[in-house]
C-alpha cells in the first residue's frame, strides 16, 4: 500500500489528480485497513505491551497510524490509536503505554511535533519513536532520547519496537 500511496501523493503534487480523488484513494485505503483489523480475533490474543499511536497538532494524516495499527494489532499489540487529535496528555495518563508512536507527514508539523515531544516528556518517561515522510528533515539525533525513523519500513518498525521491549 505504501509505493501506491505515495503515488498517489506525487500525482496530486504534480496536479494530475484533484484532491477529491485523492482523499477518495486515502478512503478507500483506510477502509481496507479497518476491514483487515476488524479479521484479527483480539480475544486469543494476550497483550503484553501497550503502544500509543499519535500525530502532532494540525497532522491530520492519519493513513500510515492506521497501517501501523494494523501491523502492531496482528503482531499481539495493545493499540491505542489516537491520531489525528491536537494533545494525547490525558490520555496517555489514562492508558499508560509502555511506548509512543508519532507519524509526522507534512514538514510544517515538524514543530508542532518537538512541542509535543517536549510537552510528553515534561511529564512522563516513556520511550518515543518519531516517523513519516517528514522525519527527512529532522536531522538525526536533533532531539535526545527519541528515535527517529527516517524511511523506515514496516518490518524495521517492528524490529525497533521489539528491541525496546526486549532491553527492559
Amino acid at each position: 500500500m505504501k509505493p501506491v500511496m505515495y503515488n498517489i501523493g506525487d500525482f496530486w503534487g504534480q496536479g494530475k489528480l484533484d484532491v477529491a480523488t485523492e482523499h477518495v484513494c486515502s478512503n478507500m485505503t483506510n477502509n481496507l485497513i479497518k476491514s483487515i483489523n476488524k479479521r484479527i480475533d483480539k480475544a486469543t490474543l494476550n497483550f503484553k505491551y501497550k503502544i500509543l499511536i499519535c500525530t502532532p497538532e494540525s497532522e491530520l494524516h492519519n493513513l500510515a497510524c492506521n497501517m501501523i495499527e494494523s501491523l502492531l494489532l496482528s503482531k499481539g499489540f495493545k493499540i491505542y490509536n489516537i491520531s489525528p487529535i491536537s494533545s494525547p496528555i490525558s490520555y496517555i495518563k489514562k492508558v499508560e503505554p509502555d511506548i509512543i508512536l508519532i507519524s509526522v507527514t507534512l514538514e510544517e508539523n515538524i514543530s508542532a511535533v518537538q512541542r509535543l515531544i517536549n510537552e510528553i516528556r515534561s511529564k512522563f518517561h516513556i520511550p518515543m519513536v518519531v516517523g513519516g515522510a517528514a522525519t527527512n528533515q529532522i536531522p538525526l539525533g536533533s532531539i535526545s532520547d527519541v528515535i527517529i525513523m527516517q524511511n523506515g519500513s514496516l518490518s524495521e518498525l517492528l524490529k525497533l519496537i521489539n528491541s525496546v521491549f526486549s532491553n527492559r
